[in-house]
């Protein structure tokens, strides 16, 4: 029986996607593991916490016996990932329960080591202090594996992860993860397991192309609130450390006298040890009670909370930016100033302004978020100087800028968030002219012939030469509050004969989210989001 030949049809040609630069994007999700398998993991944390103290101390005998070859004229010997390879494999074949481990989380291990020695040792290089090789550390402060290679394993399917030797653990909060897996990093924190996918994505499809029709801005973060832009919006979430002040305390009081109980039992084991001429077990051998366990367990979800709380009005905050800036501009300066200082070391960890940042770079995306420095060349500190380029040197505790030379006078966190436009786009907010005395402007937008602002006029039309200020804050002699007595201090043609009235020549910013975002749920109550001042 013959039967017909089916009519030849064209293969469809195959369409090839554009190839565009590939970013690394992080999805955390919470673990759900039985009690068997919470141990699991837990046993799992303790062979690999003993490999890597191993690891270290050999490490350490090694360099100290190649300093001793090398005065000796010998040929010196270092150990590379092969090597430590090779050693992690040896250790596993005398050890059963990291044997149990699988191979690649041993030479992660491995790995992690080698990388920590070699930031020491450029560190060192760079003559940069407070830099450690890596040493043995405390079982409490090991939290985490990282599977190198997604599918060896380690997998996930249907909301599910499959962990070597542990099992299928449900994920709570599931969702599809964009791009091709790489790496799975398991960690125990604030009392619960997180499983942290890493996953390389295409820039498309990681940010969103930038908006046309929108406004650029600058952005000041501080203490006072968590960030200022130069249109005048003022975002000041509630503190959540703060709130939660007093529950921490009693908690962490409750938690004290249960450590102070264990250590009186301990004391009492060894009192009675001595008396019996046995040698009684050391303090951190002692097991935790079942009290003390479920109270460790409390704090840690007062710290949970507020970390999540913090991290939610992170997360409004760069939604509405990305939602209503075309372009945002932030100061790149260091934070540790406000750590190292003992008064203000608490409201810069409730404020978190490098989390913050972090946040609005990881929403943002490169093109849009900018970061510019803390300083124009040869004028000075941003919070120090005026848009006009003269010296205004403030306290912390003065929030008011007052400027001598053109008279504008503004709340200093709007007017820094104007000069980090200035110096990252050029030009400067329209909510800036009803501060300013009838006459002139500050600094010439985009397009003039004096768009520096080492370049500016007063409102009288005289020309002023920045002068150099520092980021220090430099106290100032108390100053007259009367606006004929501020007045008087101004050269005479630049003496304004009365106050203009506001003058919005631009257009009015939106405080909520326009288009693509306008169906989100509102923000939560206490995420206060304040009009132009």
């Amino acid at each position: 029986m013959e039967f017909p030949t089916p009519p030849e049809t064209p293969r469809k040609k195959r369409t090839r996607r554009p190839k565009h630069r590939l970013v690394a994007r992080a999805f955390r999700f919470a673990m759900g593991p039985t009690e068997a398998q919470a141990q699991g993991l837990h046993a799992m944390l303790d062979a690999l916490h003993g490999l890597r103290d191993t690891l270290t101390i050999e490490l350490s005998d090694e360099r100290r016996q190649n300093r001793a070859r090398k005065a000796a004229g010998e040929r010196v010997v270092y150990m590379d990932r092969a090597a430590l390879y090779k050693r992690t494999s040896a250790l596993a074949e005398k050890d059963k329960a990291l044997a149990a481990v699988h191979s690649h989380l041993r030479q992660n291990v491995a790995v992690r080591v080698l990388e920590g020695t070699k930031r020491w040792l450029e560190a060192l290089r760079e003559g940069r202090p407070g830099v450690r090789p890596p040493h043995p550390i405390e079982r409490k402060r090991y939290r985490s594996f990282t599977f190198p290679e997604y599918g060896n394993g380690c997998r996930i399917n249907h909301g599910k992860l499959l962990i070597s030797g542990v099992g299928w653990i449900k994920l709570h909060g599931h969702r599809r993860i964009v791009g091709t897996k790489k790496t799975v990093t398991v960690k125990f924190a604030q009392g619960r397991w997180w499983a942290c996918v890493i996953a390389m994505v295409q820039v498309p499809d990681r940010w969103a192309p930038v908006p046309e029709g929108l406004p650029e801005a600058g952005g000041d973060p501080g203490l006072a609130s968590l960030l200022t832009d130069s249109h005048g919006r003022v975002f000041d979430p509630p503190k959540a450390l703060q709130e939660a002040q007093q529950d921490l305390k009693r908690e962490q009081r409750i938690l004290s006298r249960k450590f102070e109980a264990r250590k009186r039992a301990h004391e009492q084991l060894v009192q009675a040890a001595a008396a019996t001429g046995t040698k009684a077990p050391a303090l951190r051998d002692l097991p935790y009670s079942s009290r003390l366990r479920a109270q460790i367990r409390v704090v840690g979800k007062r710290h949970a909370k507020v970390e999540n709380t913090r991290n939610h009005h992170h997360k409004k905050i760069a939604a509405i930016c990305a939602d209503t800036l075309q372009r945002l501009a932030c100061e790149d300066h260091s934070l540790q100033f406000m750590i190292r200082n003992r008064r203000l070391a608490r409201a810069a960890s409730d404020r978190a302004i490098g989390a913050l940042k972090q946040t609005l770079a990881s929403k943002l995306g490169p093109e849009r978020f900018v970061l510019t420095p803390n300083q124009r060349p040869g004028i000075g500190g941003n919070s120090q100087t005026c848009l006009c380029g003269h010296s205004v040197p403030k306290s912390l505790k003065e929030r008011v800028h007052r400027c001598e030379a053109c008279g504008l006078e503004a709340d200093r966190d709007h007017v820094a968030a104007n000069i980090v436009q200035l110096i990252a786009f050029g030009t400067v907010s329209d909510t800036l002219e009803k501060h300013l005395p009838a006459g002139g402007q500050p600094v010439v937008r985009r397009g003039g012939r004096e768009g520096e602002a080492g370049a500016s006029r007063s409102p009288g039309g005289r020309r002023h030469q920045p002068r150099p200020a520092a980021e220090t804050p430099v106290k100032r002699p108390p100053q007259s509050s009367s606006p004929a007595a501020r007045v008087r201090k101004l050269p005479r043609e630049a003496r304004p004969a009365g106050i203009a009235p506001p003058v919005h020549t631009g257009r009015a910013l939106p405080l909520e989210p326009q288009g693509r975002g306008s169906a989100r749920k509102p923000a939560r109550a206490g995420t206060t989001v304040a009009g132009p001042r």
